[in-house]
C-alpha cells in the first residue's frame, strides 16, 4: 500500500508525532522512509542585508560590511545544516531501533516549495508533516 513514505522533521511537537506515527506505519507495512528538513539559510542572509544600516559606523564600510555577510552566510549556512543534521540523525536512530528502512535528506530554500519539488521528484505514497509545526 505505501512503499515509500516523506516524513517532515522540524522538531516541533506535531512533527514528532508525525514521525512517531510514520515509523509505526513503516513497521507494520514494511514500507520505506524518507526524513526531510528543509532550512532557509537565503532568508537569513537577506534579513542581514536588511539590517545592515543599524549596524555601527565601523561595520559599515564596504569592505567590512562584505567581511561581516561571509561570516554571516557561513555561520548560518553551517548552524542550520548542523541543525537539520541533529533533526536526520534523530530520526535515522529511531527508525533503526525500530527496524524500519530509512533515508535521509536536507535541503535549503522555502519549506514549502522545496517539499513539493522533492514529492514530485520522488516515488512516495505518502507524506507525513506536522500542519501546525515549525
Amino acid at each position: 500500500m505505501y512503499k515509500n513514505i516523506l516524513v517532515c522533521l522540524d522538531n516541533s511537537d506535531y512533527a514528532n508525532l508525525g514521525a512517531e506515527l510514520g515509523i509505526s506505519f513503516a513497521g507494520k507495512l514494511g514500507s520505506s522512509l524518507t526524513g526531510c528538513h528543509v532550512y532557509a539559510a537565503e532568508l537569513h542572509a537577506r534579513r542581514f542585508k536588511q539590517m545592515e544600516p543599524g549596524l555601527p559606523a565601523k561595520y559599515q564600510h564596504p569592505k567590512e560590511l562584505q567581511r561581516q555577510r561571509e561570516n554571516h552566510g557561513v555561520l548560518i549556512s553551517k548552524g542550520l545544516e548542523i541543525i537539520a543534521d541533529s533533526y536526520t540523525a534523530d530520526f535515522e536512530s529511531r527508525c533503526k531501533a525500530a527496524d524500519v528502512s530509512t533515508a535521509s535528506k536536507t535541503m535549503e530554500g522555502k519549506n514549502y516549495l522545496e517539499i513539493v519539488r522533492e514529492l514530485e521528484g520522488g516515488a512516495y505514497d505518502l507524506v507525513i508533516l506536522g500542519g501546525l509545526g515549525l
